[in-house]
């Protein structure tokens, strides 16, 4: 199995345990304001974003042992051993990466909280902002 197919069934399968028990995309994720089913898309970068922007959702996928600590939450790669993390921004999250996800090779216990890998999330959220705020 490649890391991207891992990484597609593990995140169908958190989708699927979110819509199971009715939690709804909300807020900017939603695209139109509107709560909706979560969803996978292969193309996308931003679905643990999607995810943690809900925090009793990702609360009650990490209480209910969904969440893969051993996997990169980005791309897929297996196994990692937790050295490397991104801090979500939102709520301070952090998610387990692999050496290739995480910015310049620096390791967590550095206390560098990876805040310009932020920008790859933040700048089309904004985006998606200024697009609703103009309607």
């Amino acid at each position: 199995m490649t890391n991207k197919e891992r990484l597609l069934a593990y995140q169908t399968s958190l989708v699927n345990a979110l819509n199971e028990n009715s939690f709804k995309i909300t807020g900017i994720f939603s695209h139109d304001g509107q709560p909706r089913k979560y969803y996978v898309n292969p193309e996308s970068t931003n679905f643990m974003m999607m995810i943690t922007d809900d925090y009793d959702a990702y609360e009650f996928l990490e209480k209910n042992g969904y969440l893969k600590k051993d996997m990169c939450q980005f791309c897929g790669e297996y196994p990692i051993d937790g050295t490397f993390k991104f801090t979500e921004p939102s709520y301070g999250i952090k998610l387990n990466i692999c050496s290739s996800c995480h910015p310049q090779g620096i390791s967590s216990s550095s206390n560098f909280q990876n805040k310009g890998c932020m920008l790859v999330f933040i700048i089309p959220i904004l985006l998606g902002l200024s697009l609703l705020l103009m309607f």
